[in-house]
């Protein structure tokens, strides 16, 4: 088995990003609300579709530049 350190990031970024739409879309399925990061906002989807922004203009400062 590869280190992480030995995948490429844009295959981990890939399988994130796929992880990430499966586990929204599946909890949507369990009539879940799901708050997601969208365009510079964190967006909360709720089970009937009805979406609400959180925050506006959302800074992650943990995330490296």
């Amino acid at each position: 088995m590869k280190k992480t350190e030995d995948i490429p990031a844009e295959v981990l970024q890939a399988a994130a990003r796929q992880a990430s739409l499966r586990a929204v879309s599946e909890s949507r399925a369990l009539g879940l609300t799901v708050t997601v990061y969208e365009n510079g906002k964190l967006v909360r989807i709720h089970a009937n579709g009805q979406r609400e922004v959180v925050v506006d203009q959302y800074q992650n400062h943990s995330r490296k530049a």
